[in-house]
């Protein structure tokens, strides 16, 4: 079966991204991530959680790893995701030493305290946005499916600026998070 135009363009976009992140480099990427976290932290949505559900960063994806360790500051409940059989579930975890090394080197909870409260705040990753906050995930449609069954969570997606477009079509699967936060501004 031949891919549509809107896969078609999709998959020109994960390209065209991936090589703009490889060329942020270490010192970019941690004071972009500074900004976005100062900034994320002190969103209302982010102090009235109790619960955070958040990625690990893997390979140029913003820094995650001190938004996690301000809400274990916080004493916030904190879950981050694993896949299993095609779906998404998030697991909590007390500390970063408890994550592991998945099979695809990204790291994850272990299971032993189970999912994630139904209330939490779920900081979501992307590959590309635009400005009406659709959103262009990694192709496995993980989140997609995820939320739309939780479609009651708040969604917050964090991603360099240039991850913006002014505009795409995407697909009606989709889910578009209720905030897009860069470290230039805020979508929503």
């Amino acid at each position: 079966m031949p891919l549509s135009l809107i896969q078609i363009r999709k998959k020109e976009i994960r390209h065209e991204m991936r090589l703009r992140k490889k060329n942020v480099t270490e010192v970019e990427r941690e004071k972009i991530g500074k900004e976005i976290f100062e900034k994320l932290v002190s969103m209302k949505e982010f102090k009235d959680a109790k619960s955070i559900s958040i990625y690990v960063a893997y390979n140029q994806e913003i820094p995650t790893i001190p938004i996690i360790e301000e809400a274990f500051r916080l004493g916030k409940e904190v879950a981050s995701p694993i896949v299993e059989e095609g779906e998404i579930e998030f697991y909590r975890y007390r500390s970063l030493e408890e994550l592991e090394e998945s099979k695809y080197g990204i790291l994850e909870p272990q299971k032993q305290l189970g999912i994630v409260s139904d209330n939490s705040l779920v900081i979501m990753p992307g590959v590309a946005f635009d400005e009406s906050r659709n959103r262009i995930g990694y192709g496995g449609g993980y989140y997609d499916r995820y939320l739309a069954r939780n479609s009651h969570l708040k969604t917050i997606a964090i991603a360099y600026d240039f991850q913006v477009y002014e505009q795409f079509e995407g697909d009606k699967g989709d889910y578009k998070p209720d905030k897009i936060l860069t470290e230039k501004r805020l979508i929503q």
